[in-house]
């Protein structure tokens, strides 16, 4: 079971209701990154890092389509 990244968030709350979507749809998905974004958001824009959205690979068109469907205007950029 490996997971990739779905996208990569500007911030935690942006992150938290992607998750929630894609959970409420049964993929699994995981926030990495979440806590030292907390500690340095500032860097979140400096670098370009943020939380991540980490899905399994086998769900990671679902998920990408249920985002661009369900989520327009709220999702900048999915990462693949």
């Amino acid at each position: 079971m490996k997971f990739i990244n779905l996208k990569t968030c500007n911030d935690v709350i942006e992150a938290n209701i992607i998750k929630g979507h894609l959970q409420d749809e049964g993929i699994q998905c995981y926030i990495a990154n979440e806590h030292i974004s907390n500690l340095l958001p500032s860097m979140n824009v400096i670098k370009g890092e943020g939380p991540n959205i980490m899905v399994m690979e086998s769900d990671f068109e679902k998920a990408k389509e249920l985002i661009e469907t369900n989520m327009e205007g709220e999702v900048d950029e999915l990462n693949r």
